[in-house]
């Protein structure tokens, strides 16, 4: 059976650049990069709802070129980026 709702927290995207020496911003591009491509699969199997849990309140406590990246530049682009495609997809953003 397919669920109707998937829930994602993304978690460890910073670790994963910092363990491959890459800067952490390399990281939480390549989380980006894999919730396109989760978005694109939910989209063929007829997932009706995809959460996620992208920023917690202690993320607030990193440092302020890293929150800046992660909450005006990275989401803006992300969104931008792909809204077209998105738009006729039928998906539909709700920023909580």
């Amino acid at each position: 059976m397919i669920p109707k709702h998937i829930a994602i927290i993304m978690d460890g995207n910073g670790r994963w650049a910092s363990q491959r020496k890459k800067p952490r911003a390399e990281g939480h591009q390549a989380g980006v990069e894999n919730i396109s491509k989760v978005v694109e699969i939910m989209i063929k199997k007829e997932i009706k709802f995809l959460t996620l849990f992208a920023f917690s309140t202690e993320n607030w406590t990193r440092p302020f070129k890293e929150v800046e990246f992660l909450t005006g530049q990275l989401l803006a682009k992300s969104i931008t980026s792909n809204i077209e495609k998105l738009n006729n997809a039928g998906v539909k953003i709700l920023h909580l």
